[in-house]
């Protein structure tokens, strides 16, 4: 961050989006001088009350404040410990908990709900009240010389948590996580390769932050502030309530703005498309959206414990998978071969989805001794080749036409390889199963589906962090050489199940989400207060 402010001080950091006051919204930006200097003032005002290595506990809306609040709490060695607004009148157990657990020195709020957050900042046992700071109250840009201890904790003084991120306590009393530097910038590490490996693993120009999602909830914190400074990338960002209000905000955000980055749990997929009309999107594109995270439901897609498919297994019991492959090549007419490379395609039979290509490698495919397991429904010309091929090559090529989800969770847990070779897809969830189930993904570098997915460069098999094989463009010279890529990986047992078990352990679900919108919930009906 400051090194950002000496270099680009008047470029914009970030933007929040005010929708809670002004059905139109009201903006507000910080440049990096201008978050840099705020930062260090507020880092001054917590030491005249704290030391390195006490907590702050951030009870605020969300806003430009809540990143300062954060940010100044690291430039102080102040623990962190972002929470969601507790709720108007009723207790929030969910705080009092926290509150006993971390015994923090300062709490960091706004004057808006002081009186709500006051009930909360009570005396220990043992100790004292914390310190309320009302951070919208005070004068943070103007230069002030820092008195005291200072603005910066010493190096010797900084304590080696960052913060505590504390679970939603909906179903257990609240679990603190202590993040570490080490932690922050392994997992910054992984999204930059993750989704900016094939750009040398930095944000290209014009690249933007989009999110709406709560800064107390992981992905919306480090999506919303943690990603921002550490990547140089400029944040576009607004409140919860301002997405549930009006899901078109998101899209239009999303198309506003360059190389849009951005994340959401899958319903909020669902109520954008529901929601947003064509007349929502006149004028905007989405053509330019560099990617969205999203994720599955893994208590549905566990292969732990998953009903539909006959043989269940984990991670450190890949053994047991093999027995799937040999029902799933029994159901479509397989010739059993466990030596046999499987590739499963469930889709929807569309150009879209770049399946036309895949007609055109299936004779190679075949005398390479290679089987295709395909489901999907879609274009009618797509199906009934699909159809043909397998009448052509019996034991080779098996097809099902129409949704069949027991069929569906059978090929990811019995095939080999998932083929997902998408012309253009914002989100894609087909690939984050594959993962959850060790099948080793093919996708096209597009949206979604690159951000999720780690190519098994040389790079990446060096490093062990392989997930999957990328090709691009989605054209079918790029999709014959990514399906050589797969069977050379194939041949070499020890690296395919070494990805295997890399993409098993990728974080695809969005943990707790019910738990997450309830306390989501609670926070906007105090904000409205």
């Amino acid at each position: 961050m400051r090194e950002r402010a000496s270099l680009q001080p008047d470029d914009v950091a970030f933007t929040y989006i005010d929708y809670d006051h002004e059905w139109e919204g009201v903006e507000e930006s910080l440049t990096w001088s201008q978050l840099y200097r705020r930062v260090l003032n507020l880092a001054d005002q917590l030491l005249q009350n704290a030391s390195p290595g006490d907590r702050a506990v951030i009870l605020a809306p969300q806003g430009l404040d809540y990143i300062v609040s954060f940010l100044a709490s690291l430039q102080a060695g102040i623990i962190a410990v972002p929470l969601s607004v507790p709720g108007g009148g009723a207790h929030d157990e969910r705080t009092i908990s926290v509150m006993a657990d971390t015994s923090p020195t300062i709490v960091l709020t706004a004057s808006s709900i002081v009186d709500n957050v006051a009930e909360y900042a009570q005396p220990q046992p043992g100790g004292k009240a914390p310190a309320i700071v009302e951070v919208d109250l005070l004068d943070l840009d103007s230069r002030q010389r820092s008195r005291g201890s200072g603005s910066r904790a010493a190096a010797n003084d900084r304590p080696d948590i960052l913060y505590l991120q504390y679970t939603s306590g909906s179903t257990r009393t609240p679990a603190g996580v202590s993040i570490s530097n080490r932690n922050l910038f392994a997992n910054f590490e992984q999204i930059m390769t993750a989704y900016y490996g094939v750009y040398g693993k930095v944000a290209p120009a014009g690249s933007t932050v989009v999110s709406w999602l709560p800064f107390y909830h992981d992905m919306g914190f480090f999506l919303g502030m943690i990603l921002p400074v550490l990547a140089g990338i400029p944040a576009k960002l607004t409140s919860p309530i301002g997405f549930l209000q009006r899901p078109a905000r998101w899209m239009q955000m999303l198309a506003s703005n360059t190389l849009a980055f951005s994340a959401a749990p899958n319903f909020a997929y669902d109520i954008a498309s529901r929601k947003t009309s064509d007349e929502d999107m006149a004028g905007f594109d989405l053509g330019n959206v560099h990617g969205i995270l999203n994720g599955i439901d893994d208590n549905v897609w566990n292969p732990a414990t998953d009903k539909l498919i006959p043989h269940r297994f984990f991670r450190g019991r890949l053994a047991q998978r093999s027995g799937n492959k040999t029902m799933l090549q029994r159901r479509l007419g397989l010739t059993e071969s466990p030596d046999a490379l499987l590739i499963g395609v469930v889709s929807r039979l569309t150009l879209q989805k770049g399946l036309d290509m895949l007609l055109g490698e299936i004779a190679d495919l075949v005398a390479d001794g290679v089987q295709v397991a395909i489901l999907g429904a879609g274009d009618r010309t797509l199906e009934y080749a699909f159809i043909e091929a397998a009448a052509r090559n019996p034991g080779s090529i098996g097809c099902v036409i129409g949704y069949n989800e027991p069929l569906a969770h059978l090929i990811q847990a019995g095939g080999d390889a998932l083929l997902v070779p998408s012309r253009f897809e914002p989100c894609g969830l087909t690939q984050l199963c594959a993962l959850r189930y060790g099948a080793i993904p093919v996708v096209s570098r597009v949206g979604g589906l690159a951000d999720s997915v780690i190519d098994a460069n040389e790079a990446a098999l060096t490093a062990g962090v392989a997930t999957g094989i990328q090709f691009s463009p989605a054209t079918p010279e790029a999709l014959e050489e990514a399906l050589r890529r797969l069977m050379a990986l194939w041949r070499n047992r020890p690296v395919w199940q070494r990805m295997q078990r890399n993409a098993m352990a990728a974080e695809v679900s969005w943990r707790g989400p019910a738990a997450h919108y309830a306390a989501l919930y609670d926070s906007l009906q105090a904000e409205r207060a």
